[in-house]
């Protein structure tokens, strides 16, 4: 996120709410595959870089 210079907001938009973008960050909830698809086809992130 600091490489692309985004912020837990800027995700809102994408994955859902700010509650459920900080329980991701913080590692209370699992990454999904469809949260993978979304990140990498709209901010250009590499799967490996994902799944890593």
């Amino acid at each position: 996120m600091k490489e692309k210079g985004l912020k837990n907001k800027d995700l809102e938009k994408y994955i859902g709410s700010k509650s459920y973008v900080s329980q991701i960050l913080n590692k209370k909830k699992p990454l999904t595959v469809a949260i993978l698809k979304i990140l990498h086809k709209n901010l250009k992130i590499p799967a490996d870089i994902l799944l890593a």
